[in-house]
């Protein structure tokens, strides 16, 4: 688009569906013009993502903390909800609710006095522990969900298993498990979304370590510090789309895992 003449309205354009015909006079406000945007996917933008940043080490880092992650909070939250689905303890139910009380605590409280004890005391800044520490003591969110549905499962299972000698470990992972496979995979896929897109922590802990950086946080460091343009903006978001298209697959036990949780016998 060429420069007004003498302060008018008038101004020399090029066509973008016929640039050979070269500049014509238009009259009027340029503003108003629609752009003119046309479909056409290529994957160089990739390409310059993977050669901007250090996208091999940031997925490494972001599966490796999804997974321990994942294995820590999943067998801990099973293990105690167990315990409170079937044992009865002394002030178990005041446990219990204090436990569940938890969940209304803003994290933004305890993210100071956390800081402060990691970096000060146990001196792990830039470190995999502060965030992956307490995922190994179960979350108050999935021990609710898995004990509503230890529940609903039937005693008689378990008695059957009692008379075969088997303990309680034995009897929740062979026979209880096994019944609550749509719950166990309804929480591993909430505590895989957390992980996947999550960028506090990582930004509190992790920024002094580049080598650690998770993609999400690497992601957003890098939109924010370097001026981009929009399709490589788009090649950085499409990465985080994977937790949608695991949600997408495994929609089906997903789905039935919230049926199952809401239900208690």
């Amino acid at each position: 688009m060429g420069l007004g003449r003498g302060g008018t309205n008038l101004q020399s354009i090029r066509g973008p569906s016929n640039l050979e015909a070269g500049l014509f006079e238009w009259s009027g406000d340029w503003a108003t013009i629609k752009g003119i945007y046309e479909f056409h996917p290529i994957l160089d933008n990739f390409a310059i993502l993977t050669e901007s940043i250090s996208f091999p080490s940031m997925l490494r880092s972001t599966l490796l903390l999804t997974l321990l992650g994942e294995i820590g909070v999943v067998i801990s939250s099973v293990i105690v909800a167990y315990g409170f689905a079937r044992f009865r303890l002394p002030g178990g139910n005041l446990l219990f609710y204090s436990l569940i009380a938890t969940i209304l605590i803003p994290d933004k409280i305890t993210f100071t006095p956390s800081f402060f004890v990691y970096v000060n005391f146990l001196h792990r800044k830039g470190t995999y522990l502060p965030i992956l520490l307490p995922l190994f003591f179960g979350s108050a969110v999935y021990i609710f969900l898995l004990r509503q549905n230890f529940k609903s499962i039937p005693v008689d299972l378990e008695e059957a298993a009692m008379l075969d000698g088997a303990g309680p470990i034995r009897r929740l992972f062979l026979v209880v498990s096994p019944q609550s496979w749509p719950v166990v995979v309804t929480v591993s896929l909430l505590h895989f979304f957390y992980s996947w897109n999550e960028t506090r922590l990582a930004s509190l802990y992790l920024s002094s370590n580049a080598a650690l950086i998770p993609l999400s946080f690497g992601i957003q460091r890098y939109q924010s510090r370097v001026p981009i343009q929009n399709v490589i903006q788009a090649s950085t978001l499409t990465v985080l789309v994977i937790p949608i298209l695991i949600l997408f697959i495994a929609q089906r036990l997903f789905m039935q895992g919230i049926v199952v949780t809401g239900a208690e016998k």
